[in-house]
């Protein structure tokens, strides 16, 4: 009787041995899968971030990419006269897209260095575009300013370049414009208004710079704001 209960006993200990440990292995299984579907969701989350990081910097490259090609039509008589933020938003953007591409393989891999320059690059890149911002809406008139004084210089070839006369011709027409200031400095040796700067019997009296900068401006605010 007495080894009867004392092996009741020990089966009871072991059972509830058996129990405890059981409830923490399934409590430990249980924190483990937390952790990991946490770790999941929040690599996930990043990725996503990074995929809208990519879809981001394309369209603020696009509209970095637009202007300049449209302004190398008339590159000879501008003399490559540009708003900064063009060239530098197209850099940025084009930076962003590879970092993001490098933060979703590190992702992917857990590769902590590839996270870490990621992390780091985004936020240079972040910075480089907020001054480049910042500077450009200080400089509103800067584009305005500097395209009027090389317009200006350019125009007194007009009869003299054949290239710089069809790119006058070309910015008199899409802008309704003519660089005539009130010393007709366009006349040249020929004293003729171009024909490109009239329609019927009207002269346009606007400055080229004026619709140019308005063209640029539109760029440049979709981009500052």
């Amino acid at each position: 009787s007495h080894f009867l209960h004392c092996n009741i006993l020990q089966i009871k200990s072991f059972l509830s041995f058996t129990i405890q440990s059981s409830t923490e292995l399934e409590i430990n299984l249980l924190k483990i899968m937390k952790l990991s579907f946490t770790k999941v969701s929040l690599t996930n989350i990043l990725i996503l971030f990074n995929c809208l990081f990519i879809i981001f910097s394309m369209i603020v490259l696009t509209f970095g990419v637009i202007p300049q090609i449209y302004l190398l039509k008339f590159a000879n008589i501008l003399h490559g006269v540009r708003p900064s933020i063009f060239p530098i938003v197209c850099f940025t953007g084009s930076f962003v897209i590879i970092v993001a591409c490098v933060g979703i393989i590190g992702l992917m891999k857990g590769g902590k260095c590839l996270l870490t320059m990621h992390f780091i690059a985004l936020i240079i890149a972040t910075i480089i575009d907020i001054s480049t911002a910042t500077l450009s809406a200080i400089k509103q008139n800067e584009f305005l300013t500097k395209a009027g004084h090389v317009l200006n210089d350019s125009s007194k070839l007009y009869y003299k370049n054949r290239l710089y006369a069809t790119e006058f011709d070309l910015m008199h027409i899409t802008f309704k414009c003519c660089n005539v200031k009130n010393d007709y400095s366009l006349l040249g040796t020929l004293h003729l208004i171009p024909e490109s700067c009239t329609h019927g019997t009207d002269i346009y009296k606007q400055q080229c710079n004026e619709p140019l900068n308005k063209y640029v401006r539109y760029y440049i605010d979709i981009l500052i704001y």
